[in-house]
């Protein structure tokens, strides 16, 4: 079906090419990646190099749609074999509630040869429902009596599917509908893939998630992954149901992005080595261009792993495009961003300072690419130069898989609600314009502070700057205290008259500024 000869077989069949492509899986090709990815190779007996996702071992069918719809040429022949029996993705019939059957109903396997349909046998005139499997497995011969079994007569299943195994069925089914936007599907088949990994990966934990009629088949598939040598993680089970249970379940998994990181918690706890080596890494280098970027978010922090510009030695590349820009973050988090994401992360006061100074950082990183420190000289919170890093106790604080998945997670759902926010402040724009800027020696900074939303110690001082020495160490003992006086919840007479002043005169300036368009600040280097 992929290196077929399509002029040839349509003359050999008298159809036309387009006839004869239909009859192949060369027109899903667009949208269903694995048949791209086994173009060109070869299938030899005991050698099959198809991509796992494109073929399974077993014949399945479902015995009412070979029963046929009534029109006369159904009845002398039957209902058409599907083309979507043959890929992996395939487990039940939506139109009769059914799981597929992958075996003849007279307890003997199908055989596991895709052209054994097709097969010459000693029978010249075989139904097409009929099962060509050896009547005699120990017999030889291509021209052995075949079994004959009628696959097209009712079989009582063993389990009948539950509705949200027909829909997850019904879902797959129509990426492969020319109605669906080939990207759309190639995206979801792929991400498909990924979850599918991480069900294995988290085993047993992701138990919790599949029927139990379903778990020794996974269980044992799983053990078999873990067992072997193999790149791929992300083969489906042979068994049926299994199939069936585990592509409804990662289904469900892409829809909830929380189950996404309860997921990758999972993973993260039962691997100790070092995160960029762990198996979850080298399942998103194997379909990272693929997939969605939502999921590539909820991973590659996990894993601690970025791309590259310009090569395994260049900067790191964005991890996010679109929404919003490095440009929309303050050095200093506003309040309610913090108290909605953060805060509830129950971090201590005395780390809340540093937690959101790494937050906005991580926040550019993220939008710009490159290192944190490219991150935090854009922000203007790292005067000094060098490696921008967390401080110790942050780092303490955070060094629990928990903690650690929990503030990635705040901060992914921070920067999500900034993707759709309108009208974002262009903080960059107001950090250049007030660059030099002043009122006196004490007020700048707090305006300068809240119109930026950074930190009065980053505040540009070019009064104190033009001061002598020992005046400008007595200023800098008085900072602490006259920005406690004017950040206090009841602060003095004098001091809450002087903050509603520089308030008013903060917010003057900031309108003022925002007239004033910027340039974007483009990516960091």
């Amino acid at each position: 079906m992929i290196d077929l000869n399509l002029p040839v077989f349509a003359t050999a069949t008298a159809l036309t090419a387009g006839e004869a492509a239909e009859l192949t899986l060369l027109p899903w090709a667009d949208r269903y990646p694995p048949i791209t990815h086994s173009a060109g190779k070869i299938w030899t007996e005991g050698n099959r190099r198809f991509d796992e996702w494109l073929f399974h071992d077993d014949v399945r069918y479902c015995p009412d749609c070979l029963a046929g719809d009534g029109t006369a040429v159904q009845q002398a022949y039957g209902g058409p074999w599907k083309k979507i029996w043959h890929l992996p993705i395939a487990f039940a019939c939506p139109d009769h509630h059914t799981f597929l059957r992958d075996a003849c109903p007279r307890q003997h396997r199908l055989a596991a040869q895709p052209n054994r349909l097709i097969t010459p046998t000693s029978e010249w005139v075989l139904h097409p429902a009929q099962c060509r499997d050896p009547a005699d497995p120990d017999g030889r011969g291509r021209r052995r009596p075949c079994c004959g079994a009628r696959l097209d007569q009712p079989q009582p299943p063993a389990f009948e599917p539950r509705p949200a195994v027909l829909n997850a069925q019904r879902r797959l089914s129509a990426l492969l509908d020319p109605r669906t936007s080939p990207d759309n599907a190639t995206r979801t088949f792929t991400d498909l893939r990924v979850v599918v990994s991480l069900l294995y990966l988290a085993w047993p934990a992701s138990q919790d998630l599949l029927q139990p009629h379903s778990i020794p088949a996974i269980g044992e598939h799983v053990s078999h992954l873990n067992g072997g040598n193999r790149k791929s993680r992300d083969s489906l089970p042979r068994e049926l149901h299994a199939t069936a249970a585990i592509l409804t379940a990662a289904l469900n998994v892409l829809d909830h992005p929380d189950l996404q990181n309860a997921l990758v918690r999972e993973i993260q706890e039962a691997h100790t080595i070092q995160p960029s080596k762990t198996p979850l890494a080298s399942v998103l280098d194997r379909h990272h261009t693929a997939c969605s970027p939502t999921l590539r978010d909820t991973i590659e922090p996990a894993i601690r792993r970025y791309r590259r510009l310009a090569g395994p030695r260049g900067p790191k590349a964005p991890a996010r495009f679109g929404g919003y820009r490095p440009e929309h973050v303050p050095a200093f988090l506003e309040d309610v961003w913090f108290d909605r994401h953060l805060a509830p992360l129950g971090c201590k006061s005395r780390l809340s300072k540093v937690l959101r100074r790494s937050a906005a950082a991580i926040l550019v990183q993220w939008s710009a690419g490159g290192s944190l420190g490219d991150a935090a000289n854009f922000l203007g919170i790292n005067p000094k130069g060098g490696q921008f890093a967390f401080t110790k106790d942050l780092y303490q604080w955070l060094d629990t898989d928990p903690t650690r998945t929990s503030f990635i997670i705040a901060l992914k759902n921070l920067a999500a609600e900034l993707d759709t926010t309108p009208g974002l402040i262009d903080y960059q724009h107001r950090r250049d314009a007030l660059h030099g800027w002043s009122l006196d020696e004490e007020s700048s900074a707090f305006i300068w502070a809240r119109v930026t939303q950074g930190e009065p110690r980053f505040a540009p001082r070019p009064i104190e700057a033009q001061q002598p020495q020992h005046t400008q160490r007595e200023w800098l003992l008085r900072r602490g205290t006259t920005w406690h006086h004017l950040n206090r919840e009841a602060p003095l007479a004098h001091y809450g008259a002087l903050k509603k002043l520089l308030i008013h005169e903060a917010d003057l300036l900031a309108a003022t500024t925002d007239l004033i368009s910027g340039e974007p600040a483009g990516r960091l280097g």
